[in-house]
């Protein structure tokens, strides 16, 4: 779990930090305000991630039917997150929703995998990983956008702050 959850940071985090780049690359201008949802949408996605090692306690013990029941409740809760924040807070509102429906999923799937079949997971370490990341997505918004050398220079820079900041932590590397 802990390496999905520092791989999917870290795109995450890459994603973020040239949103805009990508978006002008792959669409055309009407699509580039998709940017300030890409942080939410790709942390989403971190824990959308975990959910394939989240679910093998279930899997394992033969309990496959509460995945099902945990998929239809987080999209349950996705349906009602819409429903609620969209009118408000529009496409903000929707990655907002997703978050939180992937993110309760994880934690439902993990919960009854760890009954099924009990795992260590090593919760202060993910909590580390997890930290360092949404700190460094939200440092990412201050970042100069565009192709000159010096703005991906810095960019570039930036993204490997994870993994430096992954060894500062002795997240992984030196124990």
């Amino acid at each position: 779990l802990l390496y999905v959850v520092v791989i999917f940071s870290w795109l995450a985090l890459g994603v973020t930090i040239f949103s805009q780049e990508i978006l002008r690359l792959l669409t055309t201008p009407e699509f580039y305000g998709a940017a300030t949802v890409i942080p939410l949408l790709a942390l989403s996605y971190v824990a959308f991630a975990t959910t394939q090692v989240t679910t093998l306690g279930m899997s394992i013990a033969r309990k496959t039917s509460m995945i099902a029941v945990g998929a239809g409740a987080a999209a349950g809760v996705n349906i009602l997150g819409n429903l609620l924040l969209i009118p408000t807070w529009g496409m903000i509102g929707a990655a907002w929703s997703t978050l939180i429906a992937y993110l309760l999923l994880t934690f439902f799937y993990g919960l009854l995998s760890g009954r099924s079949l009990p795992c260590p997971w090593p919760w202060q370490k993910l909590g580390l990983v997890s930290l360092l990341a949404i700190s460094l997505i939200i440092g990412a918004g201050y970042l100069p956008n565009g192709w000159a050398w010096q703005p991906l220079l810095l960019s570039m820079s930036y993204w490997l702050l994870f993994p430096l900041g992954l060894w500062l932590l002795r997240i992984l590397g030196r124990s």
